[in-house]
């Protein structure tokens, strides 16, 4: 976490920074509708 946050306050870095935000975002959107799914399917 750290690492994140220091990523954040160098702004050359920053869109790089937010990309992988998105990208744990969608991974996580995906991974919850995947168990979602499951417990309607189960």
């Amino acid at each position: 976490m750290e690492d994140a946050i220091r990523t954040c306050e160098n702004e050359y870095n920053f869109p790089k920074f937010n990309y992988e935000l998105k990208r744990i975002q969608e991974i996580e959107k995906t991974n919850l509708k995947r168990i979602m799914g499951r417990i309607v399917d189960a």
